[in-house]
């Protein structure tokens, strides 16, 4: 592999030898049938003869290089369609002048030892210009028109080329040196090379195609023709070589329609401040005028940096559809500001934006003028349209110092989609330099003037990190309804971190921020193997007051699926209306732990919210999760409040174990509406332990609302007395909520009043009382008993008079004790009972032998266990000898 400093020398030696060979002239090497001509020692030359294949001129130079300022024109006929031109010798081709045929015919330029373009060099041609340092053309006969092997054109070469053919193992490259290089609309400008450089200049094309492609390696580039445009085929298999675009050069094809910008490299360097522009010009009037795609293809790397930019735009002024951008590579890189999207100025639509990346796509870095580093679409102001598009797949995408992928709306019209698939990590984390605001963003949405829809964004990946206030976004700051946002994730989602500038933390949201828009907060959809939330990092579908008014809109629903989700550090998930309208319902599936603790550096809990803030006339949204452990600590809530007008929403719990500590509440609050219902459902253990609570209280500002009902069915509810943890259905002027458990025991309450205690209300302060109702288990006292004979009995006639047992089976003889349960009580809920021994004061009954034994009523003999393993008392008598 070449080090960097070896490839400068071999680019100075080569750039050494063009120079010597610049002033060389235009030399034919007579190995046509009919020679080309020109005069000797000229500076502007006319360029006469050459041989004739049907539409096909063809010329052949031993030298080809056109002085400063000078010119090669080529005195073609007008039926001419393709004027063919080869280098045989060995020396460089340097164009530092004119170019100019007759008419509309296509020049191609061929040779394989080099072809340098200075600043002063130009193009007149009415067709194509098609530049290589192939060795031969072929055409579709199998002949070749070869710079190497010169031999005479056959007449069979009267059709269009095909192909273009590398014979060395490292083909010469192209350069261009501030060349102005132009042809005509909706023509084509070719540079195929090995290496193909353009360092500063410009290559223009308008309505019609650049192509820049590297070849490294002998092989077959295909050509083809369609309509106006001359396009290459690179075979995957064959070995590229780079192109690089540099020094503030300008690759453009704008125009009323159509342009196409094609690269394809082993790497594409687009570096100082360089520029590549396709779409619909100023001058274009057409309503579906459509410019045509921007497309890289490397094998390797893309890199755009230094302040570069790819653009595929409407112009101001221009009415018509922008085009879309295809990259395909290894691993593309953005950096120090440089963007990549199309955008819309004018009236029309932007096109999609993709990227298909093997390995990494990295965007970083900050650059002048407020220039972040940006991949996506826009609506400019003034302009109308909607954004397409923009999709990603990549191994890997990380997003640093305020990077960003999107779809934005300044202007009027609709955002398009954000859909992104990582095999790997999606990772966005850094801030913008001091001075400007923001972090890495992921998003969609309408800017403060904008009007109209937020797009979605769909991401799968195998994990995904959110640090230092990155956020993935859909949000409507001017008018209209925000996207919905999809995250499915194999292992990990992660927030975390805050932008220390703005104190912003990390965050998923999809969010109306308005203060004239009339729409609703978008969908959150996420499905992950695990989600933790740090450093207040939160995921929230809002609709938020405007600074000029009221928002109306309802807030987006939020489900979330996942094996654990643990809210650290004031971490929070939420579903919020501060404007006009009803919060959004949060649904969690957690198929093993979700757990809360810790406070963020403001002192703020962890918790699930959804609230309606004041003045606001909608319904809180519900709450409903679903797991095997639920842990909240530090004040940890789950809240549906409402300080407006309306109801809170209801809270549904569903889990095994329920464990509130340090003050944690599962809680809805209304300040006149009606408070929620709390629902715990098959819950084996609910644990309250330092003042945690469970409540739903209605009319907090002394107005009406009755208070929610509080439902528990499971197995156990477990306080301690003094610690103060209580379960309440509170009112002010309204009802008082009722509270229904049922439960297999309950310990720790006190119940009907409040106390300094643990309790358990259902109260108003002045309306009507809740009730408490606890469903225990049933308990029949009279099970198990027998109704006593109305006749008193002799107990004498009831004993029966036996033998005595021998003294062989009184020695074998079993025995059964009964020893009584030791002053326990049957049940956890039964009271201890008196453990005082009952005398028996009756008459001992007399033993006497009896020589004819009565087998009426016969003691217990002995005891065996049946098969349920229960004991049982069996009449079965020992054996006996009586009379001995």
């Amino acid at each position: 592999m070449k080090t960097a400093s070896t490839v400068w020398i071999l680019v100075s030696l080569f750039l050494n030898l063009a120079a010597l060979t610049a002033k060389a002239q235009i030399v034919p090497d007579n190995t046509l049938p009919e020679n080309s001509r020109v005069e000797a020692g000229c500076t502007n030359c006319t360029i006469e003869g050459g041989t004739t294949r049907g539409s096909n001129l063809f010329h052949s130079f031993r030298e080809f290089s056109v002085p400063t300022n000078g010119s090669a024109s080529f005195n073609n006929a007008p039926q001419i369609e393709n004027i063919l031109t080869r280098v045989t010798g060995n020396s460089v081709s340097n164009i530092d002048g004119l170019l100019r045929s007759n008419g509309s015919a296509n020049l191609f330029l061929l040779n394989p030892n080099g072809i340098i373009f200075g600043a002063n060099a130009r193009l007149e041609v009415g067709g194509a210009f098609v530049s290589s340092t192939a060795d031969a053309i072929a055409f579709p006969n199998g002949d070749l028109f070869s710079a190497t092997n010169p031999t005479a054109p056959t007449p069979l070469l009267n059709v269009n080329p095909n192909a273009l053919l590398f014979n060395q193992l490292n083909p010469q490259p192209i350069i261009s040196q501030g060349a102005t290089l132009q042809v005509p609309d909706g023509q084509t400008l070719t540079l195929l090379g090995g290496a193909v450089n353009v360092e500063g200049g410009q290559l223009l094309a308008p309505g019609g195609r650049v192509e820049l492609a590297g070849v490294a390696s002998p092989g077959e580039v295909g050509l083809r023709q369609q309509g106006q445009e001359w396009r290459l085929s690179v075979p995957d298999g064959l070995t590229r070589a780079d192109v690089a675009i540099a020094d503030s050069a300008l690759i453009d094809v704008t125009a009323s329609g159509g342009g196409n910008i094609a690269i394809t490299a082993r790497n594409i360097n687009i570096l100082g401040s360089s520029n590549l522009t396709a779409g619909i010009a100023d001058t274009s009037s057409s309503a579906v005028a459509q410019a045509g795609e921007i497309t890289f293809n490397a094998a390797e790397t893309v890199r755009i940096a230094e302040g570069s930019n790819v653009f595929n735009l409407v112009e101001p002024g221009g009415v018509g559809n922008a085009g879309g951008i295809r990259i395909v590579a290894r691993s593309a890189e953005l950096d120090d500001g440089s963007q990549l999207g199309s955008y819309t100025y004018g009236r029309g639509n932007t096109g999609d934006t993709r990227l298909e990346i093997a390995d990494t796509l990295s965007l970083a870095g900050f650059g002048g003028n407020d220039g972040y580093t940006f991949i996506g679409n826009i609506i400019w102001p003034q302009g109308v349209g909607d954004t397409g598009d923009v999709i990603v797949s990549a191994d890997s995408i990380r997003l640093d110092d305020g990077a960003e992928i999107g779809a934005v709306i300044y202007g009027t019209g609709n955002a398009g989609d954000v859909r992104l698939s990582v095999n790997g990590t999606l990772s966005l984390a850094g801030r913008k330099p001091d001075g400007f605001a923001g972090s890495s963003v992921i998003g969609s949405q309408v800017t403060e003037d904008g009007i109209g829809a937020g797009g979605n964004i769909e991401i799968s990946a195998n994990s995904i990190a959110l640090n230092d206030g990155a956020g993935i976004v859909t949000a409507v700051i001017g008018s209209g309804t925000s996207g919905n946002i999809t995250l499915e994730v194999n292992d990990t989602l992660s927030l975390s971190g805050f932008s220390e500038r703005n104190e912003i933390s990390s965050s998923i949201q999809s969010s109306i921020i308005s203060s004239r828009a009339i729409g609703d907060g978008g969908s959150i959809t996420i499905r992950a193997g695990s989600i933790i939330l740090t450093d207040g990092g939160f995921i929230t579908s809002a609709v938020l007051r405007g600074p000029r008014g009221d928002t109306r809109g309802n807030g987006g629903n939020i489900t979330i699926s996942a094996n654990s989700i643990a809210l650290n550090d004031g971490a929070y998930i939420s579903g919020t209306s501060y404007g006009q309208g009803n919060a959004g319902n949060i649904s969690l599936r957690v198929a093993d732990t979700l757990s809360f603790a810790g406070f963020d550096r403001e002192g703020l809990f962890s918790a699930i919210l959804s609230d309606v803030g004041r003045n606001v006339t909608g319904n809180g949204g519900n709450i409903d999760v679903v797991a095997d452990t639920i842990l909240l600590r530090d004040e940890a809530q789950f809240a549906s409040n409402n300080a407006g007008q309306g109801a809170a929403g209801n809270i549904r719990v569903q889990a095994e174990s329920v464990i509130l500590r340090q003050g944690a509440r599962l809680t809805t609050e209304t300040v006149s509406g009606r408070g929620g219902d709390i629902t715990l459902q098959n819950v084996n253990l609910l644990l309250l332990r330092d003042g945690s609570s469970i409540s739903s209280t209605a009319g907090i500002a002394q107005a009406g609302g009755d208070g929610g009902n509080i439902t528990f069915n499971g197995d156990f509810i477990v306080a301690v007395p003094s610690e103060n943890s209580d379960i309440t259905a509170d009112a002010f002027d309204g009802r008082g909520g009722n509270v229904d458990i049922t439960a297999q025991a309950i310990f720790g309450f006190e119940s009907g009043r409040s106390t300094p205690q643990s309790d358990i209300t259902a109260s108003s302060q002045f309306g009507t009382q809740g009730t408490i109702t606890f469903n225990t288990p049933d308990v029949d006292p009279t099970q198990g008993l027998t109704e006593l004979p109305a006749d008193v009995v002799d107990a004498s006639d009831q004993i029966a008079i036996g033998c005595s047992p021998t003294a062989t089976a009184q020695a074998n003889r079993g025995e059964f004790y009964q020893t009584g349960r030791g002053g326990i009580a049957p049940s956890p809920t039964d009271p201890i009972a008196s453990s005082d021994i009952l005398e028996d004061l009756q008459p001992p009954a007399s033993w006497s032998a009896s020589a004819d034994p009565t087998a009426e009523i016969v003691e217990a003999q002995g005891w065996q266990v049946n098969d349920r393993g229960e004991v049982m008392l069996v009449a079965a008598t020992l054996p006996t000898h009586c009379g001995r």
